[in-house]
């Protein structure tokens, strides 16, 4: 008989044992240590001058995190460097394909304003890209978690393995910086275990 259960079998193929709660690291390094400092501004959907993005530079940004092999990761929605929220990519996927036209159509990035955030509106409006977007500031859904640039990679490997995320978003003083993904914390990881700052 199998002493581990398929769960822990899969954890080890996948390189999940980094984040196993039964051996948990002595990390003593900060969040900022990962990757690199600042997340390019080609890899977020910027608000600032208006919450309607056309439809084609969504795709090119689900296209370019698919093709980075980040189909777990989310797009930052940011105005004025301050994140609003995260669309994951398979969600933006699916709402793009959605589109009708979408090479000359509008998404609707806001949390705000005459367009509904909501997902049971009859008939949806394909537009509407709020549904899919999880934002920081809105009560009783799921936001994406978010966390200091200072703040202990202890914390960190604390929300991967006990609360499940994929994605930490980081800020500084209340700035937005960049997102972390659990594949992208699983290599930081690896890399800490192969120098032997890891315990």
């Amino acid at each position: 008989m199998e002493p581990l259960c398929f769960q822990d079998i899969f954890k080890e193929i996948s390189d999940c044992h980094f984040l196993s709660s039964r051996n948990q690291p002595l990390l003593l390094s900060e969040l900022g240590d990962i990757g690199p400092m600042m997340l390019s501004r080609d890899h977020v959907i910027d608000i600032s001058d208006s919450p309607l993005v056309p439809a084609r530079n969504v795709r090119a940004l689900v296209e370019h995190l698919q093709e980075c092999g980040e189909l777990d990761s989310g797009l930052p929605i940011v105005r004025d460097n301050i994140l609003l929220g995260l669309g994951p990519v398979p969600d933006m996927e699916y709402a793009l394909d959605r589109l009708e036209d979408e090479d000359n159509s509008f998404c609707f990035m806001g949390s705000d304003g005459n367009v509904l955030d909501d997902a049971d509106q009859d008939p949806p409006d394909p537009a509407n890209f709020a549904p899919f977007i999880d934002f920081v500031i809105k009560p009783m859904r799921q936001a994406p978690l978010t966390l200091d640039i200072k703040s202990p990679m202890e914390l960190a490997y604390q929300c991967f393995v006990k609360l499940g995320l994929r994605n930490v978003c980081v800020t500084s003083n209340g700035r937005f910086i960049k997102v972390i993904n659990r594949r992208v914390f699983i290599n930081y990881l690896r890399s800490v275990e192969k120098t032997g700052e890891m315990r």
